[in-house]
């Protein structure tokens, strides 16, 4: 599973807050366990906006690993935001990938709906089970009925403890199943 945190809710905020906000976190090797500090860094592309930000790597001292932290507002392995790829997946029941506005092609939308849909789906499943470990109670299904897996994740986001992010939903499960398996803590 990748890293997301929240390092600035825009790109703006995100290439002049990022460095200072990724010190701010403990973020652990997920196979050590150890700390990881600031290596290096990557150019990547928003590509919706054309906006360029650098995502930054993480090093652990230990192996000599590296990871990648993204920041909230963008997906592992996506070129659009979290914001486009939310949009199409709120309207999964769409018959027609058209009626989705999102500057990606039709070929995109319909690939997010295959394979982010059953991600979103699997995020809502096991952030359920995080909020009946962390705080001993979940979201009732016939709640989540009707519901768009994005929909599903912010409802059960509100039985978890609150923290910074941009408001994408895939951020907010990326963020609270990382803290789950101790890989950043964001509290």
């Amino acid at each position: 599973m990748a890293i997301i945190a929240y390092l600035g809710s825009t790109v703006e905020a995100y290439n002049n807050e990022a460095k200072d906000r990724l010190n701010d976190l403990d973020i652990y090797c997920p196979e050590h366990g150890c700390k990881m500090v600031l290596h290096d860094n990557y150019e990547r592309e928003v590509k919706e906006t054309g906006e360029k930000i650098k995502i930054h790597r993480l090093i652990c001292h230990d192996c000599g690993k590296t990871q990648a932290v993204l920041p909230d507002f963008l997906q592992p392995h996506k070129q659009y935001s979290a914001k486009q790829i939310e949009a199409v997946l709120n309207k999964e029941t769409a018959e027609n990938p058209n009626e989705v506005k999102a500057t990606a092609s039709t070929s995109t939308k319909r690939r997010w709906l295959k394979t982010m849909g059953a991600k979103a789906h699997a995020m809502a499943s096991m952030m359920n089970a995080l909020a009946l470990e962390t705080v001993g109670r979940t979201v009732s299904l016939i709640t989540l009925t009707g519901m768009s897996y994005v929909k599903q994740i912010l409802e059960i986001a509100k039985c978890l403890p609150v923290f910074e992010s941009s408001g994408n939903a895939l951020g907010i499960a990326y963020m609270h199943l990382g803290q789950r398996y101790a890989w950043v803590r964001h509290l």
